[in-house]
């Protein structure tokens, strides 16, 4: 078997308003639940055990958020 090599594609990004929440819709979520929030982040992010790089932010996580950390 060889290594597979995908041929060279362009590849233009386009933002999407409706995929992304503002911090009051996100805050209204935490009380009715109307959406699933995913946070990407490393179990470890996730659940508060390791440091951020900023030590100024909370750690953990939304609550209610699932983890499906982005490497899998």
């Amino acid at each position: 078997m060889s290594a597979v090599r995908p041929d060279p594609k362009s590849f233009t990004a386009t933002f999407t308003p409706s995929l992304v929440r503002s911090l009051s819709e996100m805050k209204a979520n935490l009380v009715n639940n109307a959406e699933q929030v995913i946070d990407a982040r490393g179990p470890s992010k996730f659940d508060g055990s390791q440091e951020d790089v900023f030590p100024h932010k909370k750690l953990g996580h939304i609550p209610n958020s699932i983890n499906i950390p982005w490497g899998i």
